[in-house]
């Protein structure tokens, strides 16, 4: 047996003390002591953690505009199902129809003015050429033929120039035809349009921010609950548990949805601090819209139709409860040669019965049958914050189990 249990002596040695002193003040016997019961019932265990969130759509897009104008034409409105590329509304095209006709036609004087100046580099390139093989006959100075030299750099660098000036005037006729089908409003995504902002005749100004004329849900069905949960509350939540969750516009109907991510980023209004936890969910019945108040429920225990008592009756112990144990662990534990009524000795055979119950999983708990103690191990299931699952099979409904020992003063 290993020395590990000694430490679950030491730990509850003053507990044990303190019980004695109190012990030696009252009759030994189990019999004469009054006990504090409670009834082992049957029925549902159920531990929720409340809290409360916005219902959104999973996942909506807001469709906005890059250019300025008057919208002409609006062809779909709230609720309505669109697919992707649709058209959901026109800008008023002219003024974008007339600075492509603008780019366009700066694009060919542009390539005319790169056309020319290559036939003069190539005029130049020739005159030099032909120079270059008199001045051997020495009719020709060397200075005609270092001026013509610097007229075919220049030449060459009047075509590069050209050549920039074109691709500036094609990408600026790139960039208005461009502009020229953003007025065309299209739908990014198979959905539902969740919200119109924009109505005809309208000017829109997109010199500063995009303005949203759409906002565009791609499955009315899937949706999102970002669900604030109390600072105390966050550490018992973790991405398994079950949510569930009612609106008020529906009060005695309930909706399932499981965690999706719990956030670091606290919320804090006033002296109080929570954390988002996104919840998706799906609305198969339609009937939930975005903006709605969910008051949600994480499920930690939802044990239904099993034994039960109260949580306290595990941490009843009789104040003159000693566990019999054999002289292999006393002499483990080095109390061989102490009194076996010793403070010491009980506080040592209390730990290392603790010590196996833990390792067993198992906790200890007193029944009262025909006025005296009965000691049990047995395992525990599910728990709330006022009660526990008790797995025993010799356990019944009706049992009494021990709570609380009462001291006379």
């Amino acid at each position: 047996m290993s020395r590990r249990f000694f430490p679950f002596g030491i730990f509850i040695l003053l507990f044990i003390v303190a019980c004695d002193e109190k012990s030696s003040e009252r009759d030994g016997s189990h019999s004469n002591l009054p006990y504090v019961t409670a009834t082992i019932e049957r029925g549902n265990i159920r531990d929720t953690i409340p809290a409360a969130g916005e219902i959104k759509p999973a996942a909506a897009l807001e469709v906005g505009s890059e250019i300025g104008g008057r919208i002409i034409k609006v062809y779909v409105d709230h609720n309505d199902i669109v697919t992707k590329g649709q058209l959901l509304a026109e800008i008023d095209p002219l003024p974008y129809e007339a600075a492509s006709r603008r780019a366009k036609a700066g694009l060919r004087v542009s390539s005319a003015n790169l056309q020319e100046a290559r036939a003069k580099l190539r005029s130049t390139k020739l005159k030099h050429a032909r120079i270059s093989k008199l001045i051997s006959t020495g009719s020709v100075r060397a200075l005609e033929i270092e001026d013509l030299d610097l007229a075919v750099a220049i030449s060459n660098a009047s075509v590069n120039r050209e050549i920039a000036n074109n691709d500036d005037a094609a990408a600026r006729l790139s960039d208005a035809n461009d502009n020229l089908a953003r007025t065309k409003i299209r739908a990014p995504i198979d959905g539902i349009i969740l919200d119109r902002r924009i109505v005809e005749s309208q000017v829109i100004n997109a010199l500063q921010t995009t303005p949203v004329l759409f906002v565009v849900a791609a499955n009315k069905s899937d949706i999102l609950i970002e669900a604030l949960v109390a600072e105390n509350d966050i550490g018992r939540i973790s991405g398994d548990l079950k949510v569930r969750f009612t609106v008020d516009a529906y009060p005695d109907f309930r909706f399932y949805g499981k965690i999706d991510k719990i956030l670091r980023a606290p919320r804090r209004r006033g002296r109080f601090v929570s954390y988002p936890v996104l919840i998706k969910a799906e609305d198969r019945q339609g009937i939930l819209y975005p903006g709605m108040t969910a008051a949600v429920e994480f499920i930690h225990t939802d044990a239904r139709n099993v034994l039960f008592a109260p949580i306290k009756a595990l941490y009843f112990m009789p104040a003159d409860y000693t566990p019999s144990l054999s002289k292999d662990v006393l002499n483990t534990l080095g109390f061989d040669k102490l009194s076996t009524h010793s403070p010491v000795v009980r506080a040592g055979k209390i730990g290392a019965e603790l010590g196996r119950l833990l390792r067993e999983g198992k906790r200890l708990i007193f029944l009262l049958i025909d006025g005296k103690l009965e000691r049990r191990e047995v395992r525990i299931g599910a728990e709330s914050s006022e009660f526990v699952e008790l797995i025993d099979s010799e356990l019944s409904e009706g049992m009494q189990i021990v709570v609380q020992e009462i001291f006379d003063e």
